[in-house]
């Protein structure tokens, strides 16, 4: 920015509240209204003097000046196309002329009637129809009579071919008037799809419906940006995050109750806490081992009374002597 200019650069929480206003301003049909709203409330907003930038005699208005100025888009005036643009005479400012549609109906048809049966059915349309309002372009100096001219000569050459050097070539006429057909067929198709999607929108019973919630938006509202909408992608990745987390919520709520289901037996020969669900298995190994035979024996002694114990009897006991304690 020039220096020169005098324009005071405002700090970057105004200057973001500027470039958002001029954004609005520029991307909205109703930008000017917009303007004239803030200021009419820029003194009722709760307070806030973040929109004075508006004002001439503030401090930061000429930098939004500026902004506005150097953001806002040039006008460019493009001169529409046309198919029959041989034909236009520019030096007649004949077709700048406002007419209804029904009179340039009844021009156009007359001067495609002349043209075809020749001049001298000007006197013919004359003496029959001059009476009437609709055929005072016939008059030399009746306002319309420049458009009757213009379409007499546009009809003499396309039906006469003077003064006519394009399409030259049948088949690239041809070729043009196939482009045409289909662009004409394609304007219909879409004619057709925009006509069902009105009488579908007016069979919506508007007056159908209730009331949710009602939210009330502010000048401040229209200029602060909103959240980004979300996509499709980041909703499957949402999605997917949950279902990850409530996994790992479950499996460790599993994890734990399956902690809090293991019990655990003290052996009584090695001390040490087996799990309930082992502990037969963890039996067995320690009376085949041959370092344990003495404690066996000394078990298997405290029942002399009793004939060829086996490891089955002495396991079986075992159990219902941990059962009791």
């Amino acid at each position: 920015m020039d220096s020169s200019d005098d324009i005071i650069i405002p700090p970057p929480n105004i200057k973001q509240i500027i470039d958002k206003t001029i954004k609005y301003i520029i991307n909205n049909d109703d930008g000017d209204e917009f303007l004239n709203r803030l200021h009419q409330n820029n003194n009722n907003l709760n307070n806030n003097n973040n929109f004075n930038f508006i004002n001439k005699d503030d401090l930061y208005h000429k930098y939004f000046q500026y902004k506005l100025n150097k953001d806002k888009p040039k006008q460019i005036n493009l001169t529409p196309l046309n198919d029959l643009e041989f034909l236009i005479d520019d030096n007649n400012d004949s077709n700048k002329r406002i007419i209804s549609n029904k009179d340039d109906e009844i021009i156009k048809l007359t001067a495609l009637f002349i043209t075809i049966n020749g001049e001298n059915s000007i006197n013919l349309i004359q003496k029959n129809f001059k009476s009437l309002l609709n055929f005072k372009f016939l008059d030399d100096d009746n306002s319309y009579h420049l458009i009757f001219l213009k379409y007499l000569k546009q009809f003499d050459k396309l039906i006469n071919q003077q003064d006519l050097n394009i399409y030259k070539d049948r088949d690239d006429l041809l070729l043009q008037s196939f482009n045409r057909a289909k662009f004409d067929e394609f304007n219909n198709h879409k004619s057709k799809i925009k006509s069902k999607e009105k009488s579908n929108y007016l069979d919506i019973d508007w007056n159908d419906f209730k009331i949710l919630e009602t939210i009330e938006f502010n000048e401040i509202d229209q200029i602060m940006e909103l959240n980004k909408p979300i996509n499709l992608i980041d909703l499957k990745f949402r999605t997917l995050e949950e279902k990850i987390k409530q996994t790992n919520i479950l499996q460790k709520k599993q994890i734990s109750n399956n902690e809090e289901e293991i019990k655990l037996i003290q052996c009584p020969i090695t001390g040490k806490l087996i799990d309930e669900l082992k502990f037969q298995s963890h039996l067995n190994i320690l009376l085949k081992d041959p370092n344990l035979s003495k404690i066996k024996q000394n078990y298997e002694s405290k029942f002399q009374n009793q004939i060829d114990i086996s490891n089955e009897d002495i396991i079986n006991n075992l159990n219902s002597i941990l059962k009791k304690s």
